[in-house]
């Protein structure tokens, strides 16, 4: 195995000398720095992952936790959509994930933060935690940098990473009314964070036109059983609605599935839009217009925001990214 002596005896330098280069310290030139980096690769030199730990006092290595009260597991848990971008991310930038197996939060019996501790990783990212967490002031006061997926809390050191979710609904529901409906229901998930939001952003669209009706509210849970119950729901009403917003995809697809059962078609007599575009949602007949989350860039976001506070010492407080608007096939204009 080729060390930090080789390259110095090949050079006639000191050993000190090779290590700053290498760490990119500012007291070695131009001309020496370039010569000692060609020289290690032309030996083919690849650094003790040890050492440099002990020498920068870091692990290289970043804490992951999913967490998932309702047990949907890796089939139906959205969140699971976010660790490519984290993957990509950290192999982009020398890291090492430790993805914490246990994805039911209430079975810690330490919190995430001494977890981290106890691993010593560098810095953490949360999908899925929830605002009445028993653990979550130790996550707003953790000694590393924490960044939080679809989920906001108010003061404390972690960075806040997620869609626009408010923005995203407008999307789909500026949609809906550029089709002429006017007879717009929601099936929402009031339980989480981005489902408030969501909930909100259609609660202001049904007042600004006049339109807001709680028999047109129906609470879900994100999974495509709780859309095919509040379909059978709607589908009772003698003025039944012409659209529906769905907070999720999931709950879009049983939307889809229950009217189907029932006779209703789809985008006939109701137009249905989701909110993730999930791999499911093209798949599904008719095809789900969605709201598209851009999972790859929010996972990488979360991973560049820990790291860049570890280099910079500076936080962000909040990173939003913009969704888009997937048109398909389960919308049209409304019966006249």
């Amino acid at each position: 195995m080729v060390t930090i002596k080789d390259i110095a005896r090949t050079l006639g330098v000191s050993v000190g000398t090779v290590s700053k280069a290498l760490n990119g310290r500012d007291d070695v030139g131009d001309e020496l720095r370039a010569r000692i980096i060609d020289t290690a690769r032309e030996l083919r030199y690849e650094p003790d992952p040890i050492a440099r730990r002990l020498v920068t006092k870091r692990s290289r290595t970043l804490g992951v936790f999913m967490l998932d009260r309702q047990g949907f597991g890796v089939r139906r848990n959205f969140g699971w959509l976010f660790l490519d971008g984290l993957l990509h991310g950290a192999a982009a930038r020398d890291y090492d994930l430790v993805l914490f197996s246990n994805t039911d939060d209430t079975r810690y019996e330490r919190s995430y933060i001494d977890i981290c501790r106890s691993r010593r990783v560098d810095a953490a990212v949360i999908v899925g935690l929830r605002g009445d967490d028993r653990y979550l002031e130790d996550v707003l006061n953790a000694p590393i940098p924490v960044a939080l997926i679809d989920t906001e809390v108010s003061g404390g050191s972690a960075t806040f990473v997620s869609s626009d979710n408010r923005a995203g609904a407008a999307l789909a529901l500026e949609h809906l009314a550029a089709l002429g409906h006017q007879k717009v229901a929601t099936l929402r998930a009031p339980f989480s964070y981005p489902g408030r939001l969501r909930y909100e952003a259609w609660a202001e669209f049904a007042a600004a036109r006049g339109s807001f009706r709680d028999d047109y509210i129906r609470d879900g849970d994100f999974t495509p059983e709780s859309g095919m119950a509040a379909a059978a729901a709607f589908a009772s009403m003698k003025d039944m609605p012409t659209a529906i917003f769905a907070a999720s995809d999931l709950m879009a697809i049983g939307l889809i599935r229950g009217f189907e059962k029932l006779g209703v078609r789809v985008p006939e007599d109701v137009s249905i839009v989701g909110f993730d575009d999930i791999p499911n949602a093209e798949l599904v007949g008719p095809a789900l217009t969605t709201v598209a989350q851009d999972t790859m860039a929010i996972g990488r976001a979360a991973l560049d925001a820990v790291l860049d506070e570890l280099d910079s010492g500076a936080r962000r407080a909040e990173i939003l990214l913009e969704p888009r608007l997937v048109v398909r096939q389960s919308c049209a204009a409304p019966r006249t």
